[in-house]
């Protein structure tokens, strides 16, 4: 609620890995060729061949002239296929690659990662049950594929099972103990559910394996900030910092903490920053407007307020605007 203190929680951002746009297939060579595959043939595989290399130089129109080439030749390449939904993906073009994992589908119905590719693409566009199916016909061709738990896990996660998709996550790290996506998406679903105890267990999993993974310590300080642990928190925040210092979420929330420390200078720095790298965060305008109330700078605290609320009904945040004008109207009493 705008005129309280405002924190970007950004735990609830779910992580995955997935190579989505990586090189054609079939792999067949580390690196490409230096000149164009000459014809030996004009077989199917001469122009995937030739397609790949295109791929490989950013060719994409010719890649996909070549990967359509050779399903004329032979309307079951799978490979050919999977390589023409790979360019359609990268060029973010996504209905055209779903269709073409779905013909890869139909000529393999085991091919795991045309599954893999589609489902995430599903996620990405909100198709939340459909990327479930394709995660749990992985799990079924391949029962320790720890990435598809994952996968169904944060779908579940999109429809609000969250009991479902922490059982799918316990699996995946069962099968994998390594498996930091896990770890922190589990830990965000914990965060969720407020048992931040077990969300930092997890994000600290994560630092175990990774000290250089900026994204763990900032739900850390998340977590540590929920809980009212502020110098934990600025401690977690400040180490984001060192690691990524455009990441306009650790200023933000190391603000907040300095301001529940009532040191207001510190904070009103690192919203100044924060505003620097994110000048349409309304939030942090309204944390700013916060702390220049608590110092009795009611001249700059208003003027804050009536940017955070500007921007707010830009982005067409109407009742939070409102929250914003009854404190307004406060102040002006």
């Amino acid at each position: 609620m705008f005129g309280k203190r405002e924190i970007v929680w950004v735990s609830a951002v779910f992580l995955f890995c997935v190579c989505l746009i990586s090189p054609p297939f079939p792999a067949l060579r580390k690196k490409p060729r230096q000149t164009v595959h000459s014809f030996n043939s004009g077989s199917a595989q001469d122009y995937l061949e030739r397609g790949n290399f295109y791929f490989y130089q950013g060719k994409y129109d010719l890649a996909i002239a070549d990967y359509n080439q050779a399903i004329q030749i032979d309307s079951n390449y799978l490979h050919a296929y999977i390589a023409l939904a790979n360019v359609y993906a990268k060029q973010e073009k996504y209905q055209l690659a779903i269709i073409n994992y779905d013909q890869a589908i139909a000529i393999d119905p085991s091919n795991i990662d045309s599954y893999y590719r589609r489902g995430y693409y599903y996620f990405d566009n909100q198709k939340y049950e459909l990327a479930i199916s394709d995660s749990t016909q992985i799990i079924k061709l391949k029962p320790d594929a720890y990435d598809a738990y994952n996968l169904r896990a944060i779908s579940y996660g999109e429809q609000g099972k969250d009991n479902l998709a922490i059982a799918d996550l316990n699996k995946a790290l069962q099968i994998n103990n390594y498996y930091t996506y896990a770890n922190h998406n589990r830990g965000n679903f914990y965060f969720e559910q407020e048992k931040y105890g077990l969300a930092i267990i997890d994000y600290s999993k994560v630092i175990e394996v990774n000290n250089y993974n900026s994204d763990a310590y900032l739900s850390r300080g998340n977590a540590y900030l929920a809980q009212k642990k502020y110098e934990l928190a600025i401690a977690d925040y400040s180490k984001t910092i060192d690691l990524n210092s455009r990441n306009a979420d650790a200023y933000h929330n190391r603000g907040t903490a300095y301001l529940e420390q009532k040191q207001y200078e510190l904070a009103i720095a690192d919203y100044n920053k924060a505003i620097q790298l994110s000048p349409d965060a309304a939030d942090t305008y309204n944390n700013r407007g916060n702390t220049y109330l608590e110092q009795k700078k009611y001249r700059l605290a208003i003027a804050d307020y009536n940017q955070a609320k500007s921007l707010l009904i830009s982005q067409g945040k109407i009742t939070e605007a409102a929250e914003i004008e009854q404190t307004l109207k406060s102040l002006s009493q």
